[in-house]
């Protein structure tokens, strides 16, 4: 019995059943479904509430602010007609009726001190209902409320504490004259209108200078710490609005989430601020979730049931009977039919586990043949690996290849193609029986850019190319040598990221390769692109061994070329020792003569020879590997002898060279420049003459010598001449 066999006929517990099955799934999606379209319905309604409960609350709070900052803008405006009243009163009367800015201190309760300065900052006129502040400041001049009302401006302060800590603040104007009206204003009207501003239980008002100081609030504290807004959100907010008209939620200064609105009070830079807290706004809203919640879900409640006995009756209940099915039939039950008479999707799916069952029958008998191929095809394949490394020859390399892969998988045929130096053709390395001999043999090879082949394509894109019909391919390339192919697989080998090759396999049957095959070749191909590359590593450092070795060798001998070195190649030395042995008179002719050659990285150099007076003498090891020491260190020594003659020659030549440059370089003109170097060759070399002539190429020509003529007295020839002291020298 196969192990195939085996392990279906071997009974399995039927697996434990998963807490996520498909009824409680479908039951959790529709539930799902469900609720989020309730969810998305009761979130569509509380966001409509929301909204309309946020708009009008807006509007109130719109139209309180509204109200109150016109309340506040009357406050100033009230006590603006007050100081520009007393502007317009002429220096004259002030002085005549000092009692003008009390009366109208005793019409306006608002103001705490009133003063009429001139453009030099004297004091014209002035009252007060408490302290003199104003009038008794030594430097009026230098106060901020003077400058800007000097400069023609409207000037309100932030707010201050007198001796007695009641805030005020200070307002002044200009007067028609060039000189300043002032006053100091108590808050207590401000604080009345933030106070009385009620909206809803929550809502509350204040008010805010445009540098973010609170002037007003219900809170004197609040007030009196100079609490300031300035880089707080709602502040940046605000002051970025047109007009200062701003709303929005966010936590106040007090750390309450609130929904706020602002309103800019007319004629000053007062910003007053209502507030009301999120929770009162959102009350409506929040009550009505409760309901609406409430109410979903009971309605949820009960659509879920309904349709989860619907789903149960329509597809859990045959669901179960496939399971049930599919359970026996993969414990190997292949005989079990799922008996469920349905013309839907679940019927289908019923007939399709049916067919699977008669489908693996035919699988299961196939099984154990496909399961042993694989194995022998890995096995021949490793096999193939191993053998393939020690190769280092590369055509001996891919012939191999070609060999075992036809022999060894059954292939139709297999060759090898390798990209040429100019990587413009693919040509024929290796192939198998007398077609592969005969393509390689006659140069075969098909052009990278050749449209029509499979190879060719391969060796393009650097992916495999797999052809189960080659007759029905339009780029199939057909091989008279090959008659029988019907099917090809081309793999290309790569290696450092490049094509350098194509592995072309063909089978003589439609179909005859499938990815198995595919992943075998391109393992194969990736063994041959290391195989190639160790092969070709291998050659490159055995051309630049023998390259080495060559030129060594060259080198060596020129450099103990007898004819350049005969003082050393002649050289000798010979020793003989008289030795007399006992019960003889003389040493015998016959000795034994041991003779062992110089050599010089591997070039024999000279000859050392051994002559022993006793005929049965026999050299040990020790001896011998003693003479061939002695050999090794005669033959280092000559060498570095010859170094140290070469060198000492060229010393002294380049100390000749520069002793006569010298000697050049000092003379005054050309004729002692050629008197110089005459003599200098002749005391170095010696020659019989030394004639040097300098002129044209013309003049220096030979000539030929007259028959008749001669030179007339005194004359010279043409150019310069200098000869040593065995010629004549011409100038």
């Amino acid at each position: 019995m196969s192990q195939t066999e085996h392990h279906r006929t071997q009974p399995t517990s039927p697996p434990s059943r998963p807490f996520w099955t498909l009824r409680r799934r479908l039951l959790t999606i529709v539930s799902g479904v469900v609720l989020a379209t309730l969810v998305v319905i009761a979130a569509s309604v509380l966001y409509i509430i929301f909204q309309n409960e946020q708009q009008s609350w807006q509007e109130r709070q719109a139209d309180e602010t509204g109200q109150a900052a016109e309340l506040v803008a009357q406050f100033i405006r009230r006590n603006l007609d007050t100081l520009f009243l007393i502007s317009l009163v002429e220096r004259a009367n002030l002085e005549s009726q000092p009692e003008l800015a009390n009366d109208l201190l005793q019409q306006n309760p608002d103001l705490l001190e009133i003063i009429r300065l001139d453009e030099n900052g004297r004091v014209l006129a002035s009252g007060y209902q408490d302290l003199s502040l104003l009038a008794n400041l030594f430097t009026l001049k230098q106060a901020v409320w003077f400058k800007a009302s000097k400069a023609g401006q409207t000037y309100l302060s932030v707010v201050q504490l007198s001796s007695d800590s009641e805030p005020y603040i200070i307002m002044s104007i200009p007067a028609p004259d060039g000189g300043v009206v002032a006053a100091r204003l108590q808050l207590n009207v401000l604080k009345n209108v933030v106070t009385n501003l009620h909206f809803g239980q929550t809502g509350r008002a204040y008010v805010v200078s445009s540098e973010g100081v609170i002037v007003a609030h219900e809170e004197p504290e609040v007030v009196l710490a100079a609490t300031t807004l300035a880089g707080r959100p709602e502040m940046e907010a605000l002051l970025h609005a047109p007009n200062r008209a701003w709303a929005g939620s966010y936590q106040n200064f007090k750390g309450d989430a609130v929904i706020g609105v602002t309103a800019l009070v007319k004629g000053t830079d007062w910003i007053i601020i209502t507030e009301v807290f999120q929770s009162e706004v959102t009350a409506a809203s929040q009550t009505a979730s409760l309901l609406l919640a409430g109410g979903l879900f009971v309605f949820g409640g009960l659509l879920i049931l309904i349709l989860g006995r619907f789903l149960g009756q329509l597809v859990l209940q045959p669901m179960d009977q496939i399971r049930t099915g599919a359970e026996r039939i993969g414990r190997g039950d292949l005989a079990y039919r799922i008996k469920l008479d349905r013309q839907d999707e679940l019927g289908q799916v019923a007939a399709a586990f049916n067919q699977m069952a008669d489908e693996l029958r035919g699988i299961y008998d196939n099984l154990d043949n496909q399961i042993v191929q694989r194995t022998q095809r890995l096995e021949a394949t490793a096999s193939l690996g191993e053998q393939l490394i020690p190769l280092l020859n590369l055509d001996e390399l891919l012939n191999y290849l070609v060999t075992q892969i036809q022999a060894r998988f059954g292939y139709y045929h297999a060759h090898v193609y390798l990209l040429d130096q100019a990587k413009e053709m693919l040509v024929v390395a290796a192939g198998t029986g007398q077609p592969g001999a005969e393509m390689k043999a006659k140069g075969h090879s098909i052009p990278l850019k050749a449209p029509i082949s499979l190879v060719a394509r391969a060796a393009r894109n650097g992916r495999i190319v797999n052809v189960d019909n080659v007759r029905e391919a339009k780029d199939w390339l057909p091989n008279p040598l090959l008659p029988a192919t019907l099917s090809e697989m081309a793999v290309p080998i790569i290696s450092e990221g490049q094509v350098v090759g194509v592995l072309d396999v063909q089978q003589n049957r439609i179909a005859g390769m499938d990815e198995g095959d595919a992943s075998l070749l391109r393992t194969l191909a990736n063994q041959v692109a290391a195989g190639m590359r160790n092969a070709r590593q291998f050659e490159q450092v055995q051309n630049a061994l023998a390259e080495a070795q060559a030129i060594q060798a060259k080198f060596l001998e020129q450099t103990w070329d007898k004819s350049r070195l005969s003082r050393f190649t002649a050289a000798q030395a010979e020793v003989s020792l008289t030795k007399t042995m006992a019960g003889q008179g003389t040493t015998s002719a016959l000795v034994p003569v041991l003779t062992a050659p110089i050599e010089l990285h591997r070039k024999t150099i000279g000859q050392l020879e051994l002559e022993d007076s006793n005929p049965q003498r026999v050299w040990s090891e020790d001896e011998l590997a003693l003479i061939n020491a002695v050999v090794d260190q005669v033959a280092q020594t000559a060498d570095n002898l010859r170094l140290f003659e070469e060198i000492r020659a060229r010393a002294s030549r380049e100390q000749l060279i520069g002793h006569i440059s010298d000697r050049l370089r000092r003379a005054p003109d050309m004729e002692t420049l050629l008197k110089t170097g005459v003599e200098e060759i002749f005391r170095v070399l010696g020659p019989a003459r030394t004639f040097v002539q300098l002129g044209s190429a013309e003049e220096l020509a030979p000539q030929p010598e007259p028959v008749q003529s001669s030179p007339e007295p005194g004359a010279a020839p043409p150019g310069f001449t200098a000869t040593n002291g065995h010629g004549d020298r011409q100038l």
